[in-house]
């Protein structure tokens, strides 16, 4: 039997976790993240404590499973995206990872579109505009406040790339986790060099740029060892989290759509063609892992988080399961109470229209499940255009409310289902794995 091991580099906790061929789940291993905030505002990792972390995950999972752990014939990942790191000429770390939600750079986000948003930008990137996320405005930052790390860098690296290199030794991203940067022609899948030398970064070599799935070689010798894997183990490039939850929903083919309701809301489809005109209704596009494919994505801030929020205001003593028991007594449309959108998405936190004063809990939680509802409405209505997809499959917290599925799919007018398999975006790393060490198509594996 044929085993994988995936690293799942999200940006509240990292997991690992085993699948066999079938994409069954043999284990699963959680850490947090080990970031560290040294001022409001920012978050970054330490690059040796990121190691750590890898190989105490690793550790987990052998001790959970020391007959398959024997077994493991590749490894694979999903990622989080614009996390950066410098690195030296023997690849130590200068810096620690700057997460892609440190907000250090917020001042530089007009100095960095200036620089490297012109007319093309979204016909060529996919990115309908650069935010403080994104990892130039990070590149800018550290010119100006770490210039010793900055002169003595030879190396960038994003996150999954600091991983890559660690396992095998290669200097190498992935084509969907590179195209979030807004530094990559995401056509040619080259390195946009006339924005890297607007950002003077052109001292830094940039990772060669390869798909989702592509097969690296072996685990380096010394990191098989340390983490007890076997001698030839080999090593596949995975993807964006986002995309590998989308493929471990089992949606491989254009047209298909899945949802995310957790920390925010993600509603990814799979197209076979590039879209020019999506840019204005704020659509990312990168690159899937097959040639002239791409994937659409939509965020919103209204998600599954303005529950958390709700829950440890007013009822930090019910479950999620509770509070929803709470909406499902109420009648569609809460008595006119209704979320608003926009401030709710500013604020991180729910605001709601109508007779607040009087709303019982329950009216504000179904409240929330219907704003998220149709702001998910409306991502499908830009994804999908004239064709609507048969069905959605959600994944994420939000996936686990029967109630909220059927608001979704009422509103929707189509089935909203939950994903059959736990862990999605492992899975979906799984997958990847599984179809570079057999060659076969995804469509056949998932």
């Amino acid at each position: 039997m044929t085993y994988v091991l995936t690293f799942d580099l999200g940006t509240s906790y990292f997991k690992a976790a085993i699948f066999d061929q079938d994409l069954n789940m043999v284990a699963l291993a959680r850490l947090a993240a080990p970031r560290d905030e040294p001022q409001a505002g920012w978050g970054q990792i330490d690059a040796a404590r990121f190691q750590d972390a890898l190989f105490d995950l690793a550790a987990l999972l052998r001790r959970e499973s020391p007959r398959v752990w024997p077994h493991i014939t590749a490894l694979c990942f999903a990622t989080q995206a614009n996390s950066v790191v410098l690195l030296d000429e023997a690849n130590r770390a200068l810096t620690p990872i700057v997460l892609w939600n440190d907000r250090r750079a917020a001042g530089y986000v007009d100095r960095v579109r200036e620089r490297i948003e012109g007319d093309d930008f979204y016909s060529c990137t996919g990115i309908p505009a650069i935010t403080d996320g994104f990892c130039p405005g990070k590149l800018l930052w550290l010119q100006d406040h770490q210039p010793q790390a900055w002169r003595a860098a030879a190396k960038c690296c994003l996150i999954s790339d600091y991983f890559t290199l660690l396992l095998t030794g290669r200097h190498v991203t992935e084509a969907s986790v590179a195209a979030l940067s807004g530094l990559l022609d995401i056509h040619s899948l080259q390195w946009r060099d006339a924005a890297i030398a607007a950002l003077n970064a052109e001292q830094l070599v940039w990772p060669q740029v390869v798909r989702s799935g592509c097969m690296l070689g072996t685990v380096r010798s010394e990191l098989a060892e340390r983490m007890q894997l076997p001698a030839q183990a080999k090593f596949a490039a995975g993807c964006l989290d986002q995309y590998a939850g989308f493929i471990g929903t089992g949606n491989v083919q254009p047209g298909h759509m899945s949802e995310t309701t957790g920390t925010v809301l993600a509603t990814v489809s799979l197209s076979d063609r590039f879209d020019d005109t999506l840019g204005q209704r704020g659509v990312y596009q990168a690159p899937a892992f097959r040639d002239g494919w791409y994937y659409r994505m939509l965020f919103s801030e209204v998600s599954a988080n303005l529950l958390e929020v709700l829950r440890n205001s007013f009822a930090p003593d019910h479950s999620y399961e509770q509070l929803c028991d709470l909406a499902a007594a109420v009648a569609p449309g809460c008595n006119g109470l209704k979320l608003n959108i926009s401030t709710s998405a500013a604020l991180h936190r729910p605001v709601f229209v109508g007779d607040v004063e009087s709303a019982s809990l329950g009216h504000r939680v179904r409240a929330i499940l219907e704003g998220v509802a149709d702001v998910l409405h409306k991502q499908v209505q830009v994804l999908a255009g004239s064709q609507p997809p048969p069905h959605i499959t959600a994944a994420g917290g939000g996936s686990q409310s029967k109630l909220w599925l059927k608001i979704k799919s009422d509103l929707l007018g189509i089935p909203v289902r939950a994903t059959a398999g736990p862990e999605p975006t492992s899975r979906g790393a799984a997958a990847l794995a599984v179809s570079a060490i057999t060659q076969q198509p995804l469509a056949a594996i998932v």
